[in-house]
């Protein structure tokens, strides 16, 4: 579980996980922000092997407030689980992050049924004598229940322990007592409290939903501090996933630029060597400034910067050597050909709905360019996610 950090990359995108070293057969989680929230756009982490092969790809969508959550990222496998430097990397919209992490030749040695029994009883016993010393209040009943379950151990046991460690925070919520969990998952847990409680304070979900979405989190403590790991980060997932339902990321509605910032836009366009627009084109939408009368053909003068702007993205797509490509790049060097003929604002504007799908298909594959390599990885041990994708991806 992250411990030092290596390398922090883009302003736009925090990583607040720290990252050290960690012994084969661990699992590991991101945790981090962004300093601005795209609508429709999702995050992208990568984990890149010594050997340069993609271990994991996940594709995830942030809080509304900027804040992200990996699934556990078990260090298992050929592919997971070689010695050396690893890479992670995220991606979100155009900016892009890494990190670094080791993984020694140490085999971790997960806590067996009777260690977590062990391991949650001490955790349960702590807590009650914690509260305990900071409120003086009377916790007999807590102490008592918690000898009872530790005498008749079953197959639910864990599950009661767990039961008593939330009532525990729920009813002797102390601040301070955060600063007792692991420093690894302590931010991600203070930050999904201090969401919950913010999307409370701004009339957006229930007292009741929030006290339900907190117990899962003081769930995920539990877990991740008798040694579970993965069921520790699996259940924060759960609590971001309900955070998202609450509040979701507004889609804002396109906002057409003035006058002015059409001009500027347009003019700089213009004097590219790439521009779609033909010399008849160009004198038209000159003699439209000249006059003055721009106002009167804003519409279609947004709809040419869209054009324009979705045309350039293209061009660079279709400079990848991918055959993942191919079928965008094709399309895109046929319309190409096609616009750049066209001697009327008009009529090159006639064919702006087949250029925003090849401009939505090309960021799709953008965001699939590295699928195939994973899937390609070695099946008996590649994560449940390659697998299961597998058949329709072929």
């Amino acid at each position: 579980v992250p411990s030092t950090v290596f390398s922090q990359a883009s302003d736009r995108i925090t990583l607040l996980d720290n990252f050290g070293t960690f012994e084969k057969g661990e699992s590991i989680f991101v945790f981090g922000s962004l300093a601005n929230v795209l609508p429709d756009a999702f995050l992208i982490m990568q984990i890149i092997n010594p050997n340069g092969d993609l271990c994991q790809i996940q594709q995830l969508v942030p809080l509304s407030n900027g804040l992200f959550i990996t699934e556990p990222i078990p260090l298992k496998g050929k592919v997971c689980a070689i010695t050396g430097e690893y890479e992670i990397r995220i991606f979100y919209g155009d900016y892009s992050t890494q990190s670094y992490f080791s993984v020694s030749n140490s085999i971790y040695a997960e806590p067996t049924g009777s260690e977590y029994f062990d391991l949650a009883v001490q955790l349960v016993s702590d807590k009650i004598n914690s509260i305990g010393e900071k409120t003086n209040e009377n916790l007999d009943d807590y102490s008592t229940k918690l000898q009872s379950i530790s005498d008749s151990v079953s197959s639910i046991t864990i599950l009661e322990l767990e039961e008593l460690y939330i009532d525990l925070w729920e009813s002797y919520f102390i601040e301070d007592e955060l600063f007792d969990i692991k420093p690894s998952f302590r931010t991600s847990v203070t930050s999904a409290l201090d969401s919950t409680s913010k999307l409370v304070e701004d009339g957006k979900m229930s007292f009741d939903v929030a006290q339900s979405i907190d117990r899962v989190i003081f769930s995920s403590i539990f877990y991740y501090e008798i040694g579970d790991t993965n069921t520790g980060v699996d259940k924060l997932n759960d609590v971001f996933v309900s955070l998202t339902n609450v509040d979701p990321i507004k889609v804002e509605a396109h906002k057409a630029l003035s006058f002015q910032e059409l001009e500027e836009t347009l003019l700089n366009l213009m004097t590219k060597n790439f521009s779609l627009m033909s010399r008849d084109v160009k004198e038209e939408l000159a003699f439209i400034f000249a006059r003055g009368t721009g106002p009167v053909y804003s519409a279609e003068l947004n709809d040419l910067v869209e054009l324009l702007t979705q045309s350039r993205y293209l061009d660079i797509i279709s400079r990848k050597d991918s055959p993942l490509f191919n079928l965008v790049q094709n399309e895109w060097e046929t319309t190409k050909s096609s616009l750049m003929n066209k001697d009327t604002i008009e009529k090159l504007l006639e064919p702006k709905d087949k250029v925003a799908k090849l401009y939505e298909t090309a960021l799709l594959l953008r965001e699939l360019e590295n699928v195939d390599r994973f899937i390609a990885s070695d099946a008996e041990n590649n994560s449940e996610l390659a697998n299961l994708i597998k058949p329709e991806w072929d």
